[in-house]
């Protein structure tokens, strides 16, 4: 049976090296505009869980600075 384009890159992709992404705080995303949504569903209660064992106040991500996030790997 015969590659089909979109089979053959899909397995490039697949050996592909995993690119370092953008880290900020307890997020990681592919560019900021992720860690931006990230940040406001945080504060806002939507997509994460709850902490369990954790007594206090729930803790808000701070504000997140018109910095350029630098990409973060990790080293082998």
């Amino acid at each position: 049976m015969p590659w089909s384009d979109s089979a053959a890159s899909s397995s490039v992709r697949a050996a592909e090296k995993p690119r370092p992404r953008p880290m900020w705080w307890n997020f990681t995303g592919r560019n900021r505009t992720e860690i931006v949504e990230a940040r406001t569903a945080w504060n806002d209660g939507d997509r994460f869980g709850a902490v369990h064992g954790y007594d206090g106040e729930r803790l808000l991500a701070p504000e997140l600075l018109p910095v350029r996030l630098k990409p973060r790997g990790r080293e082998r």
